[in-house]
């Protein structure tokens, strides 16, 4: 039997969800979305029709121009409605209707999905096109499909950081904490120890299966390096002061 690439197999599927709800870019943000958007979202969407004749068209300057060209020089197309999609993703998870949550996540699927068949797999900022989907399958609790999406990723693209982390949090909010830390351990390996966000999720995971001596070493590398929320230290404070 011929294994399928699962991210290309997901993604091509997707195609059908797009035909049927993605024939216009309509997207409308709120000022606060438009403000919590980063720069090539801003400068993309003041590009499409919609947003010419929004109250944002006057907003963009060329620091946003400069954040989408990067974008797109390195092989990311259509990304206005990748940046759709995450909107609707913060939207999704702030809905109480069921219907409506499932509805909202179905749209930041189709729109994800638009600059993913669009773009180029090769470039290391299609991880976030990754990831997004991931995200995407987790709200609609399809984990599995979601932890297999990153897993894909990690082979196409091994240096990136972010998918590992992504996908150790998964496993660890599903009680899979051996799981999670095999997961973790290949993304260290695989970016040389280097990574902040991994190793911060490597002392979560080893404080919680026991291992706190591993927790403070994980800890000590994650701050060296410059992660910046205190949770993994105050954790390990509190039980240094408990013993």
């Amino acid at each position: 039997m011929v294994k399928i690439n699962y991210i290309k197999t997901v993604t091509m599927i997707a195609c059908v969800a797009i035909t049927n709800t993605a024939v216009a870019y309509d997207f409308v943000p709120t000022t606060a979305e438009w403000q919590s958007w980063p720069g090539y979202c801003q400068a993309k969407y003041v590009w499409t029709p919609v947003g010419q004749t929004s109250k944002f068209h006057r907003s963009v300057g060329q620091r946003q121009i400069s954040d989408l060209a990067e974008w797109e020089n390195a092989g990311i197309y259509g990304v206005h409605h990748f940046c759709a999609g995450k909107l609707w993703v913060q939207r999704a998870r702030l809905e109480p209707s069921t219907t409506q949550r499932k509805w909202m996540y179905d749209q930041a699927w189709a729109e994800t999905a638009f600059t993913a068949v669009r773009s180029e797999r090769n470039s290391p900022l299609f991880t976030q096109i990754v990831v997004l989907q991931a995200t995407i399958l987790y709200g609609q609790d399809r984990t599995q499909e979601a932890i297999e999406l990153l897993s894909e990723r990690t082979k196409e693209y091994p240096l990136g950081d972010v998918p590992y982390s992504a996908m150790a949090i998964m496993q660890r909010k599903t009680g899979q904490l051996d799981q999670a830390m095999q997961t973790l351990i290949r993304g260290n390996d695989a970016t040389d120890g280097t990574s902040a966000e991994i190793n911060y999720n490597l002392g979560l995971v080893s404080l919680e299966l026991g291992n706190i001596d591993d927790a403070r070493l994980y800890a000590d590398n994650a701050y060296r390096l410059g992660y910046p929320l205190p949770g993994l230290r105050a954790k390990l404070d509190r039980l240094a002061r408990d013993e």
